[in-house]
């Protein structure tokens, strides 16, 4: 199995909320004193097995730039716990196949929002998070983006 990664450029992105702005829940997250919200650096665009993606959102910029990006991705995942109150989550690992059960990407996302830019199909996502795992179908009917929120309980770290 070749998991290839390859860094791509990184796009800048002059944006507020974007696209899923409206539906996304507000979770506190901390400012990135370093660089305005309104110039915030997308991360890297990655790539395994021919499928690109986008892994972060920490910030309040990170998060509205990979909001604003997300228009251009066919699939958004958002990972939380639910609390209180919603909070975002890193560090989730995530496993995408297709029907025929082979593998097309495996990473762990560096922060709430995974982008994957997924071809018109059916696939079968995995997600795991401090032990617990969230299993979901999803099919992608051409480029309209999809957003799935993927909610974790909150549970402290085993």
């Amino acid at each position: 199995m070749n998991m290839n990664r390859k860094l791509l450029s990184p796009v800048l992105l002059f944006s507020a909320l974007g696209l899923y702005g409206a539906t996304l829940p507000r979770c506190a997250l901390a400012q990135d004193a370093d660089a305005p919200a309104e110039a915030q650096v997308l991360p890297a665009v990655l790539e395994s097995e021919g499928i690109r993606y986008v892994s972060g959102g920490i910030g309040s910029g990170e998060a509205a730039a990979m909001r604003a990006e997300s228009r251009h991705y066919a699939l958004t995942l958002m990972f939380y716990v639910q609390a209180a109150k919603a909070m975002f989550v890193a560090d989730v690992d995530v496993l995408i196949q297709d029907a025929a059960g082979k593998v097309l990407m495996r990473t762990r996302s560096e922060g709430p929002f995974l982008l994957v830019q997924l071809p018109a199909g059916h696939y079968q996502i995995n997600c795991a998070y401090r032990g617990q795992e969230k299993h979901f179908t999803l099919a992608q009917k051409g480029a309209a983006p999809q957003l799935v929120n993927v909610m974790f309980k909150d549970e402290p770290a085993p």
